[in-house]
């Protein structure tokens, strides 16, 4: 998946489109295989784009398999570049204590706990806590399965950084995404 979103990337910016930074979910086999990161950095290498604008997606229940192994990767991909992101925040089960051994720059909270906000008292003052520790932490936050004005006001509100889900569009491809950036970009930046 890696290497089809980096062909995509320099496609979109071949076609003149700033570059943009984007997201990968990694699943336990590919994250698991010995030589993971060396793969992911010739990947890099050949397509040539920026590690900046590169996101790896991690779970939580990622980091609960071999931790010490985990941490040693994620490390790797740090180096080379690479933004970590810890994606379903507050789904698993996480250990908040070892979140200070993870070199990750983003926390995603997770729709389930979205999809009630700003609604149910409990979800809401979940979501301001991981706010808050995300923003202690020094990392980004987005909120993820927006589908509702009254949640983006609410995490507007409560300064999360980044807002995705339905609300704003559906999955698009890969045509549609290079349509929507050209009409999107040069209002949003």
């Amino acid at each position: 998946m890696l290497e089809q979103t980096l062909r995509e990337h320099n496609r979109l910016v071949e076609k003149g489109l700033p570059p943009i930074r984007f997201s990968v979910n990694l699943s336990v086999v590919q994250f698991r295989k010995q030589d993971f990161v060396l793969d992911v950095s010739k990947l890099i290498e050949a397509s040539q784009v920026d590690p900046k604008y590169i996101e790896l997606e991690i779970t939580e229940s990622m980091l609960s398999e071999n931790f010490p192994d985990t941490v040693k990767k994620l490390f790797e991909l740090k180096e080379l570049g690479i933004n970590i992101t810890i994606d379903d925040f507050g789904r698993g089960y996480s250990s908040l204590y070892r979140l200070e051994s993870i070199p990750f720059s983003r926390i995603k909270i997770d729709k389930s706990i979205v999809d009630e906000v700003p609604v149910k008292e409990k979800k809401t003052v979940i979501a301001k806590a991981i706010v808050s520790l995300a923003k202690t932490l020094m990392a980004e936050i987005t909120a993820e399965g927006v589908e509702t004005k009254e949640q983006v006001d609410f995490l507007k509100n409560i300064a999360c950084d980044e807002i995705q889900g339905y609300y704003f569009s559906r999955p698009l491809s890969a045509e549609a995404l290079e349509e929507f950036l050209r009409k999107e970009v040069p209002r949003t930046f």
